[in-house]
Order: C-alpha cells, then sequence, then structure tokens
C-alpha cells in the first residue's frame, strides 16, 4: 500500500472544511461523478418457476452496447441532474 504523504492529508482536510461550511449559494458546491455499463440481454430467457424447481437461468447472455452514465449534484440545495448517453451520442 502506498505511503500517504503529508500533502495528501493537508489537501483532503481542505475539502472536507469546505464541504462542512454552510450553504451559499453565491459558491454552490457542485459535484460530478462519471461511469460507463455495460448493457445485456438473457439469451435464451430463463425458464420460469416450477413446483419442484426454482426458475432456471443460463449464463449466456447478449450484449447490447454500453451507456455512459453522468451525475451532477449540489447536495446542501437538494439538486440532482443525470445524463445517459449511448457511445454514439459522445465524442469522448
Amino acid at each position: 500500500m502506498p505511503e500517504v504523504r503529508g500533502a495528501v492529508v493537508a489537501a483532503l482536510a481542505e475539502v472536507l472544511a469546505r464541504y462542512a461550511e454552510p450553504y451559499d449559494a453565491q459558491r454552490p458546491k457542485v459535484n460530478f461523478d462519471e461511469t460507463s455499463r455495460q448493457l445485456i440481454a438473457d439469451r435464451p430467457p430463463p425458464l420460469p418457476a416450477s413446483p419442484h424447481h426454482p426458475q432456471r437461468a443460463d449464463h449466456e447472455y447478449e450484449r447490447q452496447g454500453t451507456r455512459k452514465l453522468l451525475i451532477f449534484c449540489e447536495p446542501q440545495a437538494g439538486w440532482r441532474h443525470g445524463v445517459i448517453f449511448r457511445k454514439e451520442d459522445t465524442q469522448i
């Protein structure tokens, strides 16, 4: 595990102190995060449950592409906004 240096700890303390400040509309604290997810579909469809067996599903799947998820939020104002992009929609 890498050693945590004093500069990293000081920067983290500064960020935490900023988020502990009361809400100020002139200085909003907007956060942003992104991730991507693979979309898959079952193939073949699962067999339904019966009185003697639970639902049974094969591990085979069909890839349906990927999506990039973006979220922006301002927790102290109670505001959030999410966007989902198909790979074809983005110029990344």
